[in-house]
């Protein structure tokens, strides 16, 4: 297996696990707050089994967590909970609506710009000055409260897809419609 493979591979287990792992420890906001020790003991009793990956993800989860705006992680929280509908289709559409509903909400936010320049910014390596210090004080901002109805009311998103055949009509007749334009530039 190439490394590439390996890599792409070890990020989708490393993403698959995380789900996993927030879908079963996460229920609520304080279940969120107890998050970190959870992880904490996660890579302990991993590394007491000799699983290093494991327990390296459960250190490095908790570090991004630790960066995290308790606002953003509400939303996170949020989307992790909602009922999604069983058929693939509808799922993936009511999924991407809410997260759609999340990005818009929290790319609103001040605490975004606050992030990115923290991230990559002028002010990069320097620790983000959140606007709630902690996820409780984050729940109970009627703002953040907010954030969450939208998420919980997104609607799906609209996934009409065309056929293979109909996709391939029309990058054929776009292709056309170049040919003619080049010519006529010609």
């Amino acid at each position: 297996m190439a490394a590439a493979t390996r890599a792409a591979a070890g990020g989708y287990e490393a993403a698959a696990a995380s789900l996993v792992f927030a879908r079963e420890t996460l229920d609520s906001a304080s279940a969120l707050q107890r998050l970190p020790a959870r992880l904490c003991d996660a890579a302990e009793a991993a590394e007491a089994k000799g699983d290093l990956g494991l327990a390296s993800w459960a250190r490095d989860t908790r570090a991004a967590l630790s960066r995290a705006s308790p606002a953003a992680l509400l939303v996170a929280l949020e989307c992790l909970q909602l009922p999604l509908p069983e058929e693939p289709l509808a799922r993936r559409a009511a999924a991407l609506g809410a997260e759609l509903a999340a990005n818009q909400a929290l790319g609103c936010r001040d605490e975004f710009a606050e992030g990115v320049a923290c991230a990559v910014g002028e002010r990069k390596g320097q620790p983000p000055r959140w606007e709630h210090a902690s996820v409780e004080e984050a729940e109970g901002d009627p703002a953040v409260q907010r954030l969450l109805d939208a998420v919980r009311r997104a609607p799906p998103l609209d996934l009409e897809l065309e056929s293979a055949d109909e996709r391939r009509s029309a990058a054929g007749r776009s292709l056309e419609q170049i040919d003619r334009a080049k010519g006529k530039l010609l």
